[in-house]
């Protein structure tokens, strides 16, 4: 806005190099060690530059009295100014053994003020555009990050080296404004921004059982209350479905003139939203159903059934006669995975001759080849597409609607170096 239009970004940062130091240097083991930290701050103004100005309409057509009319549609916002975020890196670069083990652990904190997040304005207040950008966002992210590099094996004609990365990330919104969870949409399945909570959370109401004397879903209403009522309103809550950590690990073997190449990631913890199983295990619509609602309950008694009786009534599920909305946490499920994400396997010929040629690679790799996950879906590194930036920023990946998973490829390869 008018008001502010330039920002201050400063940034520092130094490292010390402890291994230098007379009291470690030489040191049999350790024989490189850094302390590394930084500070900054960086601006963000990826919005639509027009948001600061009023926006005015000339209405000539349908007007007043028949005589052209003019209206102000948008309201003006001098005092925008730029998202800033805090950054804090503090750090340990370590080599052991002549760097046989190498490590970088770094802690982190980034805590973004000033977000832009897009407010409601009162119906009354006779304005078109009822959604503007304020800065008063407010979002925490801090974890620890740590790589290490091993080479296990080192011989002439054989090698084994391991590389490995893990990440805790933490992130939580600290302030939203008068914003409502409501406002702060993440699009399909009910995700919103909530303070207390990640930026990506899902805003449903929670599931508890099925009635063994029924076959009625039981929920639980926001005070932990078991309820066959389906409260859409008034029993919604925030489920955290953010990872405890995740990350990967490649192990490299070389012989000779071979050399095989697996990378594995992971990821432990937080949810998946299964956005379309309530078409497809819930009421019986048009929708083709899947295999799994022949667990449904069946008879009076039993107990610990994983899904309520069959039923084309959508009532039947607590009183809400829309089945778009049958968002509660019986379609969520647990996200983590284990993936080998890549094999590879080289041979390198080297010619006698190195004028003209001087070597040719043969490749065999693959990609998605094994999966190792308690998802019943088809992948859990899912992402269902958005309709416009609050949604992908809100939304996250850990919403799946009848989205495809990654293709399992194989692959052969030449690469001839002149």
């Amino acid at each position: 806005g008018s008001n502010k239009r330039f920002g201050n970004f400063p940034s520092i940062g130094a490292g010390w190099i402890i291994s230098e130091e007379a009291f470690l240097k030489n040191n049999p083991v350790l024989n490189y060690l850094k302390l590394k930290a930084s500070w900054g701050i960086t601006g963000n103004s990826d919005i639509a530059w027009t948001e600061q100005f009023a926006i005015y309409v000339i209405d000539s057509l349908g007007g007043y009295n028949g005589k052209p009319l003019q209206y102000q549609s948008k309201l003006e916002n001098p005092d925008l100014q730029w998202e800033e975020v805090h950054a804090t890196d503090i750090g340990l670069e370590i080599g052991l053994w002549k760097d046989r083990v190498t490590a970088d652990i770094s802690w982190y904190r980034k805590m973004t003020t000033k977000g832009f997040i897009s407010e409601s304005l009162q119906a009354s207040s006779g304005i078109d555009a009822l959604e503007s950008f304020r800065n008063v966002g407010k979002i925490r992210n801090r974890g620890i990050e740590i790589g290490l590099n091993t080479r296990n094996i080192v011989t002439p004609s054989f090698s084994w080296s391991t590389e490995l990365n893990i990440a805790f990330n933490r992130n939580k919104v600290l302030e939203v404004g008068t914003a409502t969870p409501d406002a702060l949409d993440g699009g399909f399945g009910d995700v919103r921004a909530v303070p207390g909570y990640p930026v990506t959370c899902n805003y449903i109401v929670r599931f508890s059982h099925v009635d063994p004397s029924t076959g009625r879903p039981v929920y639980l209403d926001k005070e932990g209350h078991e309820t066959f009522v389906y409260d859409v309103v008034n029993n919604r809550v925030p489920i955290a479905n953010q990872p405890d950590y995740l990350g990967g690990f490649t192990n490299t073997f070389r012989y000779k003139n071979f050399a095989l190449s697996g990378l594995f990631t992971f990821s432990q913890g937080g949810y998946i939203y299964d956005d379309a199983a309530k078409r497809q295990l819930g009421v019986v619509t048009d929708w083709n159903m899947r295999r799994e609602v022949l667990d449904h309950w069946t008879h009076e008694g039993q107990t610990n059934a994983p899904l309520p009786k069959l039923t084309m009534d959508m009532t039947n599920w607590g009183g809400n006669d829309n089945f778009w909305q049958n968002n509660h946490s019986l379609w969520l499920e647990d996200a983590s995975y284990l993936r080998l994400k890549n094999v590879s396997l080289d041979y390198t010929f080297y010619p006698k001759n190195k004028k003209v040629l001087r070597s040719i690679v043969f490749r065999l790799s693959g990609t998605n080849l094994l999966t190792f996950t308690n998802y019943s879906g088809w992948d859990p590194e899912v992402g269902r597409g958005r309709e416009n930036a609050q949604q992908r920023n809100i939304g996250g990946s850990n919403v799946t609607y009848l989205t495809p998973p990654q293709e399992k490829t194989y692959n052969i390869g030449i690469n001839i170096n002149f």
